[in-house]
């Protein structure tokens, strides 16, 4: 977890930034005062291409416009990518920026995440950011 406090809609968080089993990055939401979760941020795309120090962030539904408060506040970078998830709905790919598991990525990874990318056939649901 990071130390750092943010308020997000009134209410004092941290950032707590995990791994889903498959070793992809997960950020979470905890509430300050009591050390609870407040908002899951990240969404785990199995089958989508994302570079180690990357993660997709959940932008819709109850977090909507979270994508905005993450950039403004320097947790994530502007998307990098955007993919459509199970329920048909567009999910940035974003660096993550603070903790442990930011860095940079490793030459091997970038190549990795290149080779993915260049394999989408023009018909995938990959959108480049204008």
């Amino acid at each position: 977890m990071t130390n750092a406090i943010y308020t997000h809609e009134g209410t004092d968080v941290t950032v707590k930034l995990g791994n889903y089993k498959n070793g992809r990055l997960t950020i979470q939401l905890m509430e300050k005062s009591l050390n609870l979760p407040y908002c899951r941020i990240s969404i785990n795309l199995a089958d989508a291409p994302c570079p180690d120090g990357y993660a997709y962030i959940k932008n819709y539904s109850e977090n909507a416009g979270m994508d905005n408060w993450l950039i403004q506040n320097g947790i994530v970078s502007r998307p990098v990518q955007y993919v459509t998830d199970f329920n048909g709905q567009l999910v940035p790919l974003v660096k993550v920026l603070i903790g442990e598991k930011q860095g940079h990525l490793r030459k091997a990874s970038r190549a990795s995440f290149r080779r993915a990318v260049d394999t989408i056939s023009p018909a995938s649901p990959f959108v480049l950011p204008v």
